[in-house]
C-alpha cells in the first residue's frame, strides 16, 4: 500500500494489479472488470452471480444467459484474450454489436472490431478506390 495507490502482488513481488487508493468512511469497490474474467473462464457457472454482469450490455448478457457451460467458457476466453489486446470496453462494445446483429460471436471478428475501434482513424480511410476489382471481374467473366 502506498500513499495514492494499492498494489496487489504475488509472494515473489510480481505486480498483478494497481488501484487508486480511496480515503474516507464510505465503502467503495474499485476493480477492473477484465480481472474477473480468468476466474470465470475456469468456473463459467459463477457468471450468474458475478459483478462482471453489471459491466456487460443487455445484448451480451442475453447471449451469456442462453449459452450452455461450454459456450459460456468459449465466450469468456474470447473476452479474456481480446480484452488484453484492445481493452475491456472496446471488446464488450464489439461483442454486443455482433450479438445484436444475431451473429455467432467468434474471436477473429471480435479482435478485428475491437482493434478497429481503438486505432486512430487514418487519413484517406474510407476513400478506397475499388474500381480495379470491377475491371478484374469483368475480365474473368468475359
Amino acid at each position: 500500500m502506498r500513499a495514492f495507490t494499492v498494489l496487489i502482488a504475488t509472494l515473489t513481488g510480481t505486480v498483478i494489479t494497481e488501484h487508486p487508493r480511496t480515503y474516507g468512511a464510505t465503502s467503495t469497490m474499485v476493480h477492473d472488470p477484465a480481472q474477473l474474467i480468468p476466474g470465470l473462464s475456469r468456473k463459467p457457472g459463477a457468471l450468474r452471480n458475478s459483478p462482471l454482469r453489471q459491466h456487460l450490455p443487455p445484448e451480451l448478457l442475453h447471449v451469456f444467459d442462453q449459452a450452455d457451460p461450454h459456450e459460456t467458457r468459449r465466450l469468456l476466453r474470447i473476452l479474456q484474450h481480446v480484452s488484453g489486446q484492445a481493452g475491456f470496453q472496446a471488446m464488450v462494445e464489439v461483442m454486443a454489436k455482433i450479438a445484436a446483429g444475431g451473429r455467432t460471436i467468434n474471436q477473429a471478428e471480435v479482435e478485428m472490431g475491437a482493434t478497429r475501434t481503438t486505432e486512430p482513424a487514418q487519413p484517406g480511410a474510407g476513400r478506397v478506390d475499388l474500381r480495379v476489382y470491377d475491371r478484374l471481374t469483368e475480365r474473368t467473366s468475359a
